[in-house]
This record gives C-alpha cells, structure tokens and sequence, in this order.
C-alpha cells in the first residue's frame, strides 16, 4: 500500500529525499485467503473484465480496513461505485457466502 497524496499534498518524509521516498506499508492487512484458481469462474473470467475481476480483493481490502484499530475505534471505508451498485452488493453476497465460506472474516462491524 503506498500513500502518495493527502489533503492535496504530496507525502514525502522529507523533501530531500526525493519523489522515491514515499510513505509505504508492505503488507498492511492480510491477503485475500483463498487462491485465485478456486475462485469461481463468474469473478475470473477474462471477458469480466478488470474491475469484476478484482471485486473478492476488493470486499477483502474494505473488511480488513474497517477493522478496529488499536484504539478500538470503528472506521469506516467507502467504497465509490456510480454505476451497477447492485452487481457489486450481489458480488459482495458471493464472496461472503461462498468464496469466504468457512474463512473466519475480520471483524469489520458490529450490530447497532
């Protein structure tokens, strides 16, 4: 994960070091737990194109995300979608109810 812009700002740790240093985490959150050969068909065939593609990481990057930090404060992720929301929420279902079955998932929310 790397952090380029903030506020409109460019992040550095110091601007001597060069556009190179940027603020990185290697590996921020777990990565997704299931290999990409046993994800159904309907996620990774070609002609879905990139973003269907991408959607099992993506629900998992919003779940690790929203995690509590270790304050214990709830944050929240939004993920911007302007077109096709429903694709998405159907998707999300899948990957929750099928691809992750059996997976213990991070602790993303909590009831109200």
């Amino acid at each position: 994960m790397r952090f380029d812009i903030l506020d409109g700002s460019d992040l550095l740790f110091n601007e001597t070091n060069g556009s190179e240093n940027v603020p990185f985490i290697q590996r921020p959150f777990d990565p997704f737990p299931i290999p990409y050969k046993v994800i159904p068909k309907s996620f990774t065939n070609e002609k879905n194109g990139v973003s269907k593609r991408q959607r099992p990481h993506l629900f998992w990057a919003a779940m690790q995300l929203a995690q509590p930090d270790e304050q214990g404060n709830q944050h929240s992720v939004l993920i911007s979608i302007t077109q096709h929301i429903g694709g998405y929420a159907e998707d999300f279902l899948i990957v929750l109810n099928k691809v992750l079955k059996g997976i213990e998932l991070p602790h993303s929310s909590s009831p109200l």
